[in-house]
This record gives C-alpha cells, sequence and structure tokens, in this order.
C-alpha cells in the first residue's frame, strides 16, 4: 500500500503550542537507525491530556478509565473521482509514527508497558504498510515486540533522566 504524508502533521514542538497546556515532558524517541521516532507527552493532568487530544488530534474517544492514550497518526484514506474509487492509501505523519501521551502520576510500568505495546503495534503496521491486523495475524509477534521493548525502555529512561519516576 502507498504511503503520503499528512498535509498537517504533528508540531516538533508542542510546548511552544498556545493550546498545549499541562506538559510536564515532551521528548521525542527513536527506536531504530530510521528517522522516524514516537513522540513522547507526560500531562500534568488528564483533563490537559482530554483537552490535547480534542484540540490537536480531534480525537474524543479516551475513555473515563483511561490512565494513558497512543495515537497512530495513520489511517487509510480513499478518494473518489467521478464515482469512482481510487487505491487506498495510507497517510501517515513524515515524522513521528505515534504520540503517547502518559500522566504523571500514573508513570508506573505497567501503563508504560502497555502503552508501548500499543506503539509497538503501530509501529510494526507502519512499517508493514498495513494498517489493519495483518501484521499479528500472521504471528510475526517479534515485529511487534523488539519494537516494544525499545518504546518502553527509552519511556522510563527519559522518565528517569527527567526525575519523574525513581
Amino acid at each position: 500500500m502507498r504511503l503520503r504524508c499528512n498535509r498537517k502533521p504533528l508540531p516538533r514542538y508542542c510546548l511552544r503550542m498556545r493550546i498545549a497546556k499541562g506538559i510536564v515532558l515532551e521528548s521525542d524517541l527513536g527506536i531504530d537507525q530510521g528517522r522516524l521516532r514516537a513522540k513522547l507527552l507526560v500531562f500534568d493532568s488528564m483533563k490537559h491530556m482530554r483537552e490535547f487530544w480534542r484540540r490537536v488530534l480531534f480525537k474524543t474517544d479516551l475513555g473515563p478509565g483511561c490512565l494513558g492514550a497512543v495515537n497512530s497518526l495513520m489511517m487509510e484514506v480513499v478518494s473518489f473521482k467521478n464515482g469512482t474509487e481510487s487505491k487506498p492509501w495510507i497517510e501517515t505523519d513524515p515524522r513521528y509514527f505515534c504520540l503517547i501521551g502518559l500522566l504523571r502520576r500514573h508513570l508506573t510500568m505497567e501503563i508504560i508497558t502497555h502503552e508501548a505495546a500499543h506503539a509497538g503495534i503501530y509501529y510494526a503496521k507502519l512499517k508493514r504498510r498495513t494498517p489493519w491486523d495483518e501484521c499479528i495475524r500472521r504471528n510475526n509477534d517479534e515485529a511487534v515486540c523488539y519494537p516494544t521493548g525499545k518504546i518502553a525502555a527509552a519511556i522510563v529512561s527519559v522518565c528517569r533522566a527527567n526525575k519523574l519516576i525513581e
């Protein structure tokens, strides 16, 4: 499937945005030698994370018990010209394969690894250019597990360096 870059990518520096409030940590996490990164944002409260998700990503689907969230920044697009459907393509961010949002008071290994697993799945889907579940159905769990471990380790490292966890 073809890849196209989104016309409105995620900003490089979310802390500089006027609408971004309550962000206590922002970091770009690299997991391989490529240029794709995961954007990590740690929020002071759930209210601030919901507001960011709503105003920047136009998503309102964070559940009531949500203690972290990941957005793939990827969508499958189909266009119609003169009543005929084009081949689908994947529209994605040119710099980031996902956005990880965590809460400062809930930086536990359980939540970090849970959200890193979502990010690992999105990374594998983007690498294989399959926006749905094909990368998991093929029993290719290594394509998900290695990135997941690298992402979780990077989150812990950044949070420790910024004294958010011990």
